[in-house]
Formats: structure tokens, sequence, C-alpha cells
């Protein structure tokens, strides 16, 4: 009928206005923590990145960089659909690495040696620690497990390939460069002092 008609288009633009901001939410996410570590010098090419355009205030470089990655992830799909749902995987399972880690450190290697910040669990630290590793790294697992069988190359989960690549250079990136010179995040009981490089 019509009105089913009419209202199906109604759904379809909404359904396409609320993936749009939703990408334009992603891509300002993004961006930010991309601003954040290259500010912070973590990333390759930092000095160039953190440049600020003196026109938008925003930097634009890194904008651009993410607008990038993320056209060519998106037109990843179109030559490999599972190569693609595994990188969405990875989406996830980085966060959850990324949270895991600091938490790991911190009640193991980092246990009495820890600077607490203003806000802090006290005895509670180490219990939810260890509750929060556990519960990250068994729901991270799930992402590995394959989408279904028997497994094939056409089918399979490559989520262990693209987390494995990403460490490996992440590693590798640490020994030979990083390490002698990244010093970690700024911290929130730190006086941060950036000037950033002004662009025209």
């Amino acid at each position: 009928s019509t009105g089913g008609t009419d209202m199906g288009v109604v759904l379809m633009i909404s359904v396409g206005v609320n993936v749009f901001f939703a990408g334009v939410s992603s891509m300002t996410v993004t961006s930010r923590i991309a601003f954040a570590m290259a500010r912070d010098g973590a990333l390759p090419g930092s000095a160039v990145l953190r440049g600020i355009n003196r026109h938008t205030k925003s930097p634009v470089k890194v904008v651009v960089l993410i607008y990038v990655f993320d056209f060519v992830l998106l037109v990843l799909q179109l030559a490999n659909t599972d190569a693609f749902e595994s990188i969405l995987s990875l989406t996830t399972i980085g966060f959850q690495i990324s949270y895991a880690i600091p938490i790991w450190l911190r009640i193991t290697q980092s246990r009495n040696t820890f600077q607490r910040g203003a806000f802090h669990l006290s005895v509670w630290s180490i219990p939810i620690g260890w509750i929060s590793s556990l519960w990250l790294t068994c729901t991270s697992a799930i992402f590995f497990f394959p989408f279904e069988f028997p497994i094939e190359a056409t089918n399979m989960n490559y989520t262990s390939v693209v987390v494995g690549t990403v460490a490996f250079v992440a590693s590798v990136f640490w020994l030979v460069s990083a390490r002698y010179w990244f010093k970690g995040p700024k911290r929130g009981t730190e006086q941060i002092v950036f000037v950033p490089t002004i662009e025209e």
C-alpha cells in the first residue's frame, strides 16, 4: 500500500540520518584520540600530526588521516566481507585490550608503586581490577571464534590475524624506537604544558 511504502521511506531516511551522525560521532572520537596520542608523541610522525590549523583551530591533518583510514576500511568490505567483519570485531577487542593492559599492570607490576589520583577505589582497587581483567579477557576471546564451520579461507575469522599484526607492529615499534623516548601519557595530576604547532 501507499501508506506502507511512505512509512518505509521515512524509516530508511531515519536510518540514513542516524548512520550519518554515528559516523560524525565516530570521526570526532577517533580524531580526538589520535590527536591526544600525537600530542604525547605516541604516533609515528607526531610532530606533524599534532599541528593546529590557524584558521579552524583544529588538528586538520589528524582529521584527514582518520577520514582516509576509515574510508579504506569501508572500501575493504567490497573486496572481502569476512575481513571487514574481523576488523569490526577488532574495534571491540582493541578497546577491551586497551582497558585490560593498564588494569593488569596496575594490579601486578605496579601494585605497590602506582600513584593514585584524586579518585580511587581504595581497598577495592585490586579485587575489582582482577574481576575486570578476567571479564575483559573472557569476552575478548569470544570475538576470535570462527563465524561458521567448516573453516575455510573464505569464511575464516581474520580477527586473530589482524590483532596479531597490530601487536607485532606495535612491539617492533616499541623495541626499536618508542621505548627510548616515550614517557607515557600526560597524567591528570601533572601540569601539562603543550604548545601546538600553528599551521597556515
